[in-house]
């Protein structure tokens, strides 16, 4: 979900390139113009052009900007069972460190 027009737009050009390219191959749905209005136990709500809609989710990861910002991990933190900060919530870096970042918090869930 994606509240701009396009996806990785901060990114480097090969960054964003590989990164799309992957999303595609794992068969990633990319909803631009869309933003998220809640986030529950099991759904994600969300407004597009379409109008509203819920999306089942077990797991959210959430890419909110290029500043370091962790004050949305915190509010989770006493809502959920475990909270991993990565990417720009720790430090704003390009999007491939985050993307691995996001694939060893993935395995350290198990």
């Amino acid at each position: 979900v994606e509240a701009l027009g396009v996806i990785a737009t901060e990114a480097p050009l090969d960054d964003g390139t590989l990164l799309i390219g992957r999303l595609k191959k794992l068969g990633v749905k990319v909803m631009i113009k869309t933003k998220v209005v809640n986030i529950g136990e099991h759904f994600v709500a969300v407004e597009g052009p379409k109008g509203p809609a819920e999306l089942k989710a077990a797991t959210v990861v959430l890419c909110l900007g290029a500043r370091p910002d962790n004050v949305l991990a915190e509010t989770f933190k006493p809502v959920v069972k475990q909270v991993i900060t990565i990417g720009d919530a720790l430090k704003a870096r390009r999007v491939t460190d985050a993307v691995l970042e996001g694939a060893l918090a993935a395995v350290s869930l198990g």
